[in-house]
C-alpha cells in the first residue's frame, strides 16, 4: 500500500466580537485579530472550494453587523 500526503481545501467562519467606529473598521480589527478555537462557527472540507463559476461555500465575503444592547 502507498503512503500519500494529502492537502484538503477547507472553508468556514468565525464570529469575534470587536469594539469600532465603523463596520469596516470593525471588519479591519477582526482580521487584525488572531482568532481562538472557540470563534470558530463553522470549518467544512472541500475537494474544490471553486468549480467553474460556482462556488462550494457560501461565506465568501466578511461582513459585520452591529450589536445592539439590550
Amino acid at each position: 500500500m502507498k503512503k500519500y500526503g494529502v492537502s484538503v481545501p477547507i472553508a468556514g467562519y468565525v464570529y469575534i466580537e470587536v469594539e469600532a467606529e465603523t463596520e469596516d473598521e470593525a471588519i479591519d480589527k477582526a482580521l487584525d485579530d488572531a482568532y481562538k478555537d472557540e470563534d470558530i462557527v463553522e470549518i467544512e472540507m472541500y475537494r474544490y472550494l471553486l468549480e467553474g463559476n460556482v462556488c462550494n461555500t457560501y461565506c465568501t465575503e466578511a461582513s459585520a453587523e452591529e450589536i445592539k444592547d439590550e
